[in-house]
């Protein structure tokens, strides 16, 4: 029984294997071809153009970097004449230290040369108790006028790096512009590739239905 179907199955199976014509699975193999020729080509360009864009991105980031230079020294700037104006102050409270010093010195020397002259004494005591209080108000006036430079100096300081920090983490026009391509490059390249696999598909399961079409 199993020898009289034999030759029937064998029947069935050349007409099902030659229902397609050569010339058709010819075209649907080239077909193939070309997809996955079309894929890797678009994969190869679509490299190339990001590489473009990033490169693109970098000179505009480093274009960023360079333009920063003046903010940094505006900075050297500020700090550099912060600190002359904190030491011109320290430079002048000494000078005026030094010469009430010296009248007070002169006062004392005035006040021995008097002690047997009570209203010559009196008048020396007064001038020294005047001169003393001078003396303690420069020394105020001094140290506050060497806090309020230290005072306004850190505060430019601040400020300066504030602008500098700024102006790092924000983008510029080009860059926006760069980031913005590198993105709408890459959108399309994807939406590129992705019909390019649907289309491989496509063309792959045409080749599998023709090699097992029906007769």
């Amino acid at each position: 029984m199993s020898q009289s179907k034999l030759p029937c199955f064998e029947s069935l199976e050349s007409r099902r294997m030659m229902s397609a014509s050569p010339a058709t699975i010819s075209d649907d193999l080239q077909a193939i071809r070309d997809d996955r020729t079309a894929l890797n080509s678009h994969r190869a360009a679509l490299i190339t153009t990001l590489r473009t864009d990033a490169l693109a991105l970098r000179a505009a980031i480093l274009q960023r970097s360079d333009d920063v230079a003046p903010l940094r020294q505006q900075f050297l700037d500020d700090r550099a004449a912060g600190l002359a104006t904190i030491q011109a102050d320290r430079s002048a409270l000494v000078a005026t230290l030094l010469a009430d010093r010296q009248t007070l010195l002169e006062d004392r020397v005035s006040i021995n040369s008097h002690r047997h002259d009570a209203t010559a004494l009196a008048a020396d005591l007064t001038k020294f108790s005047n001169d003393r209080i001078t003396f303690i108000n420069d020394r105020t006036a001094g140290v506050n006028t060497i806090i309020a430079s230290s005072t306004s100096l850190r505060a430019t300081l601040i400020n300066d790096r504030h602008s500098i920090v700024t102006f790092l983490t924000t983008d510029t026009a080009a860059m926006t512009t760069c980031r913005q391509q590198y993105s709408d490059d890459l959108a399309n390249g994807e939406t590129e590739l992705n019909d390019d696999r649907t289309q491989l598909i496509a063309d792959s399961q045409k080749l599998d239905d023709d090699l097992h079409a029906e007769s």
